[in-house]
């Protein structure tokens, strides 16, 4: 299988080790290495065409594309190897578990979303930058600010508390996701994981979550400096690492041979066609403002018909 995101994080230096800034794409990588299911390439500059903006997207074995996180996950709860992850766990350990799944979902996410993509210091210093990273012309100039218009809707949306102030939307949902992390941390307590001795796939939300707020080295992050203050968050991410070497390892991104051969034709396409729209436009509403005011300069040189009384 593989797994397709816009928000790769290109071949740069220093490379974190989260390939990617969608928290979606993290959580659905977790869980596929915590269950062993092969997921062969997690890489692509860009998803497939044919399917629409919502990312990630999943290339199944049989060659057929699932798009957004709600749909994967269905499909992969439907394996044998991952339906299966939490069958250890009793009612009251099920319970808690979805509880938490679901406390991460609606307030950790939106607010570490919030972060990277709302927070005007946060998207124009790092989140732009790294999306680009891995975009080639001329994507890597549109294509960070249409996420952001989506990620910004998609927060709004999901935390409607009636003020859209900037400064007071940023600290409730920050506010919000420092009381996520301080139940997490209470949650784990002395065990070495969410499901106790074995892990669960609370650990994978959990995990991918933490992994995001680290790894990443935004001007403006009180979560990362929240987390600090835990340090059984910051050693039970170790743990999880330690564990499975593959989350830690980052996904091989396309060599830019490969790269070139199957975007070129692409890419060069909308190139030119996007210089002949700018063109076109010049034509249409510039030239002809600059000729209306284009006024001849006076050389000196007196033509027929202009002579006066005086020559």
């Amino acid at each position: 299988m593989e797994l397709y995101s816009w928000n790769i994080i290109g071949d740069m230096h220093p490379k974190p080790s989260v390939f990617t800034l969608d928290i979606d794409a993290l959580v659905i990588k977790s869980i596929c290495v915590i269950n062993k299911v092969e997921l062969s390439t997690v890489t692509s500059y860009l998803p497939p065409f044919k399917i629409s903006a919502n990312s990630p997207v999943l290339k199944t074995e049989d060659n057929k594309y699932i798009s957004g996180f709600s749909a994967i996950m269905s499909y992969l709860r439907r394996r044998s190897s991952v339906c299966g992850m939490n069958d250890f766990l009793d009612d009251h350990g099920l319970a808690t578990m979805q509880a938490y799944t679901s406390f991460c979902s609606n307030q950790l996410f939106p607010a570490i979303r919030y972060l990277l993509w709302c927070n005007d210091a946060n998207y124009n210093a790092t989140t732009r930058r790294l999306c680009a990273s891995s975009l080639g012309l001329p994507f890597s100039l549109f294509i960070p600010d249409f996420l952001r218009s989506r990620y910004v809707k998609a927060v709004h949306a999901s935390c409607q508390y009636g003020d859209n102030e900037p400064t007071t939307l940023e600290s409730k949902i920050v506010s919000n996701g420092r009381k996520c992390l301080n139940y997490l941390d209470k949650e784990l307590g002395e065990a070495d994981f969410y499901g106790g001795n074995t892990t669960c796939s609370l650990d994978a939300y959990v995990y991918s979550a933490i992994s995001l707020i680290i790894e990443l080295n935004l001007p403006n992050n009180p979560l990362r400096d929240h987390v600090a203050t835990l340090p059984g968050l910051s050693a039970y991410r170790d743990r999880v690492a330690g564990k499975y070497p593959e989350l830690v390892t980052r996904a091989p991104i396309e060599s830019p041979v490969t790269r070139e051969l199957k975007f070129s034709w692409t890419e060069r396409v909308l190139t030119v066609g996007a210089g002949l729209s700018i063109f076109a436009w010049y034509l249409r509403y510039v030239l002809p403002v600059v000729l209306s005011t284009y006024t001849p300069r006076n050389t000196g040189v007196v033509e027929d018909g202009e002579l006066t009384d005086d020559t």
